[in-house]
């Protein structure tokens, strides 16, 4: 008996339902943290700030999506 049985599931998949409840959980906070970067006001809106936010804002979404998305269970075919 092997000790690592896949079966076609990913770890998230196999994980309990806390696991994946703190994943959604930091998912949506880093993906509304990206959304809240543009929605709350800001003190500077030079160039260099707005450059800054806009490379954070695409990390803060890809990482919360990616976090989503590893929640989210998959279609079998």
């Amino acid at each position: 008996m092997a000790l690592i049985e896949t079966h076609d599931r990913t770890a998230i998949e196999s994980a309990g339902w806390l696991l994946k409840a703190i994943v959604s959980l930091n998912g949506g906070a880093l993906f509304g943290a990206a959304v809240g970067l543009w929605l709350l006001p800001g003190s500077n809106l030079g160039a260099d700030v707005l450059v800054m936010k806009a490379g954070l804002t695409v990390f803060l979404a890809l990482a919360g999506l990616t976090l989503l998305a590893c929640v989210r269970p998959r279609r079998r075919r």
